[in-house]
């Protein structure tokens, strides 16, 4: 899959899916002999994973840092 699909699947701008590689909230993404990025079905579902966990605006008593964490661990 390339970044507009993984966007779209998970509603977010392609800048979001590059910059949630960056953070390590998705595993490194292995890339075509032209350079584009090749997303699987394990970066799909670390987006979603991702997605859920900051979807709240409001997180209370440091759940926004556990969240982080959790979503940190799936990247990896």
């Amino acid at each position: 899959m390339n970044t507009k699909m993984i966007a779209d699947y998970a509603n977010v701008h392609v800048n979001t899916v590059r910059l949630y590689e960056q953070w390590g909230y998705i595993s490194p993404v292995p890339r075509a002999a032209n350079g584009y990025r090749q997303y699987t079905a394990v970066h799909q579902q670390q987006m979603m994973i991702a997605r859920l966990a900051f979807r709240q605006e409001l997180i209370q008593n440091n759940l926004r840092k556990r969240a982080t964490k959790i979503v940190q661990l799936s990247g990896r």
